[in-house]
């Protein structure tokens, strides 16, 4: 695929992958690139169908990353039955497209929320509250989505946030991306209307459970994303979201920029009167044979490295990285705090052991997805850069309208 540096993992980016040390090992050295595909492992058999939920089961969908279009038009159509929100990621200047869309959406019942970015509590409280309130001042919103919750996002970074949302407007909603300590969930449960305690694959989603703090909460507090779904396995994603105390799905076997090929019979599914699962698509006709493909040339021996995405906080896992040494590793991506003092120095610590075992660190930065302003992320670059000494930044959220 033309690339130099991976990461593999069988688990979320909160810790090294269970296979870290043999990776690193069999990267120390050469690799052959090889053309031949392998295999996914077998799905997990779906989980029999729990009893009814007591909330009723609704759609968000996440069109974040979707300019208003036809899939808009479609949500829509759809109505509030089966959908109860729309994340939106309308420009701060103004979008006369956007105001067109969301007000349609909320005519029709839906609410529309704002994408904003946190930074991982790194954009300062006052920032992203300004951000808010432009645009709010351009558009009728129903509230924000706010995603890049992880470390070192903390509950006391939400609860500001959220005042100050309910003091513009109490009805106005304020709903968290996947990221926020979980174990500390009822603290961010506090200071938020929506939260999403699942963002994943279908095959990791069949073996999710509910924290033990969500019993005490409602499951339309609860949104859970699931990716990678066949349309074969809704009626499953469905009878699971209820098991996992949750009332807000979204279930697509696509990417973020557009919506389901089930969405219409995902709609249905969800609207009262209608129990029916989506059908699956017919099958597709058998594909013209390929031409016959010329002969490959000969596998090429390149240097393959891991950049390894460590947003946990500095532990025994980062030793194990600086110990694997700069052969088989070429950089790791870390989000350390922008302030000095407390967990600075442990970060500085640990970044100064990675640095002198060869391998570069690159501090994670969020660009807002061009919605921060540019002379704040500057001066957020200065001082990652005063406290730390890294080789590089990382930038995230460069989606549009990056």
């Amino acid at each position: 695929s033309h690339v130099g540096a991976v990461y593999a993992t069988d688990r979320d980016l909160w810790q090294l992958s269970s296979f870290f040390a043999d990776i690193a090992a069999a990267l120390s050295v050469p690799v052959e690139v090889s053309t031949t595909g392998t295999t996914g492992a077998a799905a997990v058999p779906p989980p029999p169908p729990p009893p009814p939920a007591s909330s009723p089961i609704k759609l968000v969908v996440p069109a974040y990353t979707i300019y208003p279009n036809a899939d808009w038009s479609a949500v829509i159509a759809a109505g509030s039955s089966p959908v109860d929100i729309i994340i939106a990621q309308p420009p701060v200047s103004g979008n006369s497209d956007y105001v067109t869309y969301i007000n349609n959406a909320r005519a029709a019942g839906i609410k529309v929320l704002a994408y904003v970015v946190a930074g991982n509590g790194n954009i300062a409280v006052s920032t992203l509250a300004a951000n808010m309130d432009a645009l709010l001042a351009q558009y009728s919103l129903d509230g924000f989505y706010i995603d890049q919750t992880w470390w070192p996002f903390t509950a006391s970074y939400a609860e500001a946030i959220y005042a100050h949302v309910k003091q513009r407007d109490a009805q106005l909603l304020v709903a968290l991306a996947p990221g926020f300590d979980q174990a500390n969930g009822p603290a961010f449960a506090a200071a938020a209307d929506l939260l999403t305690t699942f963002s994943g694959t279908w095959l990791d989603y069949q073996t999710y459970t509910a924290p033990e703090w969500a019993a005490d909460l409602a499951p339309s507090k609860f949104y859970h994303q699931v990716t990678g779904v066949p349309s074969e396995a809704v009626e499953a994603v469905l009878a699971h979201v209820s098991a996992s105390h949750a009332a807000r799905i979204y279930a697509t076997d696509r990417d973020f920029s557009q919506l389901p090929s089930f969405f219409a019979g995902l709609a249905t599914a969800l609207t009262p009167g209608s129990s029916a699962p989506p059908p699956p698509p017919p099958p597709p006709s058998p594909p013209p044979s390929p031409p016959t493909p010329p002969t490959p040339p000969p596998p090429a021996s390149v240097s393959v490295k891991l950049g390894v995405p460590a947003y946990f906080f500095p532990n025994a896992e980062w030793t194990q990285i600086a110990a694997a040494g700069s052969s088989g590793i070429d950089f790791i991506i870390v989000t350390p705090p922008a302030v000095a003092g407390g967990d600075q120095q442990i970060y500085a610590t640990y970044i100064d052991n990675v640095q002198n075992s060869g391998i570069k660190v690159y501090v994670y930065l969020a660009a807002g997805n061009g919605n921060v302003d540019l002379a704040v992320l500057k001066q957020n670059v200065d001082t990652l850069i005063e406290l730390y000494h890294p080789d590089g930044f990382y930038v995230d959220q460069t989606w549009w309208p990056f």
